[in-house]
């Protein structure tokens, strides 16, 4: 299934909230207990023959509070068939860790004076990714990653990869962690910045760095609805960090290049909502480009189940 951005878009747990929020805490009024996807897609070759498939509707997430903490978010495959488990540790009220349910993946946080400044994510006691967390205004502004490749395996990779996605394109963070580049930079950290700019308490455009080289803009609008997502860091990127919900992105710049067109340079997101201003559903259109100039188009629908 292809996420949003939003969807960028479950790094790892990797951002926190915006000034209104205290940062590490997640407490929303209204409590996500599911989320159910159904889809079609279809696939256009060179010739523009279309050949169109259906995936039924099914529990691709399973959200576990105990009170007013998220303690764990479980996946789903279309069979009913469980796929990962995110397990999520307090210190209060404040999220400090995130691991997969074997232990051996996690990302931690840092705080200082009650601001988030550190991230660390490890694989089985070896770090993979450090990142500082700069502030700027009361929200956070900036995310400074060192990324070491010198000793991935595939698993770390697969993680990695992973968990940088949430805060950028899937694809793109392939291209930042191709097995060319860590040839050729093995043994010296990749050095990866991101910096955010909010209106209105939403983030409206992205920026990742790399090597001082813009790679990518990421540029977002909003609804004026209440985001069930807001400040929780299992499910990290602009949703996460804006008090609205995400209603179109644009993609520019050289890593949605890089990454062959495989980034959809643009999305929007429909929405129907409850009575109480909480989306009940998003439905999303994306269109990759395949090879030998084919496409693939995907029209995504999110149900949202909440709990009490």
């Amino acid at each position: 299934m292809k996420k949003l951005f939003v969807v960028f878009s479950v790094l790892l747990p990797m951002l926190a909230v915006v000034s209104c929020k205290k940062e590490g805490v997640y407490s929303p009024d209204k409590k996500i207990s599911e989320i159910h996807i159904e889809a079609t897609v279809t696939e256009r070759d060179a010739t523009g023959a279309d050949t169109t498939y259906n995936i039924a509707k099914y529990k691709a997430q399973e959200w576990t509070w105990e009170g007013n903490l998220l303690t764990a978010v479980t996946s789903f495959d279309q069979t009913g068939a469980r796929t990962a488990k995110q397990l999520l540790t307090y210190d209060g009220k404040k999220l400090v860790k995130v691991a997969d349910e074997s232990g051996k993946y996690y990302t931690q946080y840092g705080y200082k004076n009650g601001k988030l400044t550190t991230i660390a994510t490890v694989s089985d006691g070896t770090s993979l990714m450090n990142a500082d967390v700069i502030h700027d205004g009361g929200k956070i502004s900036k995310l400074k990653f060192a990324i070491d490749l010198s000793d991935f395996n595939l698993d770390d990779f697969n993680f990695a990869k992973k968990s940088l996605g949430y805060v950028m394109p899937e694809k793109l963070a392939c291209v930042l962690f191709s097995s060319s580049m860590a040839k050729s930079k093995a043994g010296q950290p990749i050095e990866v910045v991101v910096n955010l700019t909010y209106v209105d308490d939403n983030v409206t455009k992205m920026t990742v760095s790399y090597s001082g080289l813009t790679a990518i803009t990421v540029n977002c609008t909003y609804d004026k609805k209440h985001n069930p997502k807001y400040g929780n860091y299992a499910d990290i990127g602009p949703s996460a960090l804006s008090k609205n919900n995400i209603c179109e992105i644009s993609v520019s710049g050289l890593g949605a290049s890089a990454a062959g067109g495989m980034i959809p340079q643009n999305q929007v997101c429909a929405y129907t909502y409850t009575d109480d201003d909480y989306p009940a559903t998003m439905t999303t259109s994306t269109v990759e480009t395949l090879e030998n100039s084919a496409t693939r188009t995907t029209r995504e629908t999110d149900t949202y189940v909440y709990g009490d």
